[in-house]
């Protein structure tokens, strides 16, 4: 523009020019509307054209559940379906413009979850089943470092005592998230661990009561023991005689229970070793009357492969001899008929014991005949 002044007698002012800059209108655009999930964040976007240039300024309204009300992007977290509309004008006083966002909720799952199967001894085996609404991803964690990721019911095993929490993650069709822990929801009970301890030990079979004591360990109301299939026992610290016959071994068993019902058994085994021992009849009558007819070395604790046995006669001769442990001396001198005489013969008898490392035994007396 040009401007000069004249007065009222026509004289004129020198001419001056004037420029006018017209700036373009503001233009708003906002983004598109949007859906979250509850307890979820949307970031509201707006884009400003127009204008002088300098500044824009901003009002968003309603004023709730948004980080600033007076920032171009601000943060809005609304517990509900909210429509924001938007006011923004520039620093020179160019026409206001508005704009809105509208931020839905989308529907929230709500995680529930149930088990057929809480509390056991172990193992528990436990089906456990999602009752949540519109579930398209789980996971779970059952507290004993397993996992599963299914919807489907899931079958679980838990073997080792102890409260397990239990937590089921559910994310939606739409995407939106919950989860939901019960704690000590599982609760394997403690099972109690069966130990005994048992004296003589070794024994032999010129002592085979043996002792018992109960060393377990846990809330323990029930002993149940078992000597080896020949008898049992319910008390707690018992005694059993074992068979004293031969040498053998014997397992024992106990079984323990808890106040809870969980049980645990264990077996030792009792040695019953032979003990060396031999009785020699010092007299016999082999008058063929039936009575003491024989005479023949009593004994335990040897091997039968390592058994000799010698009679002499007054001279030195030998008039007996076996190797057989089940042969009885009916009083006939060998190589001949007849009966020995009455009177006092020298026996020798050689043996081998039973131990890992054996000990020759040698053994010397007399036997009488009698007629």
């Amino acid at each position: 523009y040009s401007v000069y002044a004249t007065d009222n007698k026509g004289c004129a002012s020198n001419g001056q020019i004037l420029r006018v800059d017209l700036y373009d209108s503001l233009r708003i655009k906002a983004s598109v509307d949007t859906a979250i999930c509850r307890g979820s964040i949307a970031r509201l976007r707006v884009d400003v054209t127009g204008g002088d240039g300098k500044g824009y300024e901003y009002v968003w309204q309603p004023f709730v559940d948004l980080s600033s009300a007076f920032i171009k992007n601000p943060v809005a977290s609304p517990k509900k379906d909210t429509k924001y509309n938007v006011k923004v004008s520039d620093l020179c006083g160019s026409p206001a413009v508005l704009d809105s966002i509208l931020v839905s909720i989308l529907p929230q799952p709500v995680v529930k979850f149930s088990a057929d199967s809480l509390a056991s001894c172990p193992p528990l085996y436990s089906k456990f089943l999602n009752k949540t609404n519109a579930s398209s991803k789980c996971f779970w964690d059952f507290g004993d470092g397993s996992n599963a990721e299914t919807c489907a019911d899931v079958f679980k095993t838990f073997t080792r005592s102890g409260k397990y929490n239990v937590k089921l993650t559910v994310i939606s069709v739409d995407g939106c998230k919950d989860s939901l822990i019960k704690e000590n929801y599982i609760n394997i009970y403690r099972v109690p661990v069966a130990s005994f301890s048992m004296s003589p030990q070794p024994t032999t079979i010129l002592q085979t009561e043996v002792s018992f004591k109960d060393e377990s360990e846990g809330r323990i109301t029930r002993w149940e023991w078992n000597f080896a299939g020949y008898d049992t026992s319910m008390k707690r610290n018992p005694k059993y005689l074992f068979p004293d016959e031969e040498e053998g071994t014997y397992p024992v068993r106990l079984d323990v229970y808890s106040d809870l019902g969980c049980a645990d058994d264990t077996i030792r085994v009792v040695g019953i070793n032979a003990e060396y021992y031999l009785y020699i009849p010092t007299s016999f009558t082999p008058n063929g009357d039936g009575k003491n007819d024989t005479w023949k070395p009593l004994g335990v604790g040897f091997e039968r492969d390592y058994y000799h046995v010698l009679v002499f006669d007054r001279w030195g001769k030998l008039i007996f001899d076996t190797f057989d442990y089940d042969e009885y001396w009916d009083g006939t001198v060998i190589g001949a008929e007849e009966i020995a005489p009455n009177g006092v013969y020298t026996w020798k008898i050689i043996t081998g014991d039973k131990k890992d490392v054996k000990e020759r035994h040698e053994r010397y007396g007399n036997v009488t005949i009698i007629k």
